[in-house]
């Protein structure tokens, strides 16, 4: 899926696109010193504010995409976009990478 096609989708059609797509989210701690890195398609690791964890994105059309992730992904800082009052999936859905 091109990413030029998504910017242009409104953000309530950007939310429905994820919702269509995303089978499941799994997001367990992770010790960078102690697990192996997570490994399969959509599975990443990321540091956020302190801690680590392992993300597992399960999508209904895994082909449709080509390398989402990587690992030591950048994530959340309360001051960039950060919310202390909003998950860390609804800023991906409200803040779609790239925009």
């Amino acid at each position: 899926m091109d990413n030029r096609i998504i910017r242009k989708l409104s953000d309530e059609e950007q939310k429905e696109l994820i919702r269509l797509l995303v089978k499941e989210i799994t997001v367990n701690h992770f010790d960078p010193e102690k697990d192996r890195d997570p490994a399969g398609v959509g599975a990443f690791k990321a540091k956020i504010r302190t801690r680590w964890y392992a993300v597992n994105i399960s999508l209904y059309a895994n082909d449709l995409f080509s390398g989402i992730s990587e690992n030591s992904v950048k994530s959340s800082h309360l001051k960039s976009i950060g919310s202390p009052g909003v998950t860390l999936t609804e800023q991906i859905i409200r803040k779609p990478h790239g925009r």
